[in-house]
C-alpha cells in the first residue's frame, strides 16, 4: 500500500506528496528488508524437520515483485521448503473479493491447501492470507499449522514467541 498506492491519495498537495513519496521511498516488506538492505541471507538453524510451505501473496509477489527473498531465507536458514504447485497462486481473500464472491474465495483458498502434506507449517509475510488460509484448513480439519514469516524467522533463531 505505502509503495505502490499512497501516493494517489497525495496527488492534489504537492507538500504531502513529497512526504508520502519519501516515505514509500524507505518502506520494504521484511524479506526484502533483511535480504536487499541489511544483506542478511540466513537466520537460525532450521524447523525441527517439520516441512514448510511458503506462500507467495499477491501483494508482495505481484504489485512488489518480491519473489526470491523470502524463500532465500527460509531455505538458507536450514528450512525445508516442499514443492508445493499452488505457492504462488491467489488464496480468494484480497480487498473485497472475499466478502463480494465468497464461494470463490473459499474454493480458491481449498484448492491452494489441497495435497499439503499433513503437519506443515505454513507460513507467508501476508497476514491476511493466513487468517483466509488457516480458517479453511480449520473448517476442513487439516493438519496443518501457520506462522506469519517474521514469527517463524523468529522461532528459528532459538527464540519463543
Amino acid at each position: 500500500m505505502l509503495r505502490k498506492f499512497y501516493l494517489e491519495l497525495f496527488r492534489e498537495s504537492p507538500r504531502e506528496f513529497a512526504r508520502a513519496s519519501d516515505l514509500a521511498s524507505r518502506t520494504y516488506e521484511l524479506a526484502e528488508f533483511l535480504v536487499e538492505v541489511l544483506k542478511v541471507d540466513k537466520l537460525g538453524q532450521g524447523s525441527n524437520g517439520k516441512p514448510v510451505a511458503y506462500h507467495q501473496g499477491c501483494h508482495a509477489l505481484r504489485e512488489l515483485g518480491i519473489k526470491t527473498a523470502p524463500r532465500q531465507l527460509l531455505e538458507n536458514s536450514g528450512l525445508t521448503l516442499i514443492d508445493w504447485p499452488t505457492e504462488q497462486d491467489c488464496c480468494g481473500f484480497g480487498g473485497l473479493f472475499a466478502a463480494k464472491l465468497p464461494v470463490v474465495s473459499v474454493a480458491m483458498a481449498d484448492q491452494k491447501l489441497a495435497g499439503l502434506p499433513p503437519e506443515t507449517i505454513l507460513t507467508s509475510a501476508d497476514a491476511g492470507c493466513l487468517l483466509q488460509l488457516s480458517g479453511r484448513a480449520k473448517a476442513q480439519n487439516l493438519p496443518l499449522s501457520f506462522l506469519p514469516l517474521a514469527s517463524l524467522l523468529w522461532q528459528i533463531q532459538g527464540n519463543t514467541p
